[in-house]
């Protein structure tokens, strides 16, 4: 999401309580999506796409298809160890990701 978006445009879309929300606590956003308006802006420290978490096994920010968006996700599935796996089956999901994307067109479905 570029910056041309405010924060009062992020807040509004956040006031559609059955599906976004800004709790930045994970126990709090009960399935949610969580619009980081924090991470919005030059120099923020989001992690990259591929970037190993410093996490027990070593998970993995990856980027999923919408399929793969369901109730039960496990983020276990996605670590240093199972990654050649996935980057087999699915391909390099990072390649979707390399035009800008203009979010102005689908902003009315959340506002």
């Amino acid at each position: 999401m570029d910056d041309s978006f405010t924060y009062a445009e992020v807040q509004k879309t956040a006031q559609r309580p059955e599906s976004c929300t800004l709790e930045r606590s994970v126990k709090n956003r009960q399935g949610k999506v969580y619009l980081d308006y924090l991470q919005n802006g030059r120099g923020r420290t989001m992690a990259g796409i591929y970037s190993v978490r410093p996490t027990r096994l070593g998970h993995i920010s990856t980027p999923l298809l919408w399929e793969e968006v369901v109730q039960g996700i496990n983020p276990d599935d996605f670590h240093v160890r199972s990654f050649r796996a996935r980057l087999k089956k699915v391909g390099d999901l990072s390649t979707m990701m390399s035009h800008e994307n203009d979010f102005s067109s689908i902003l009315h479905y959340f506002t």
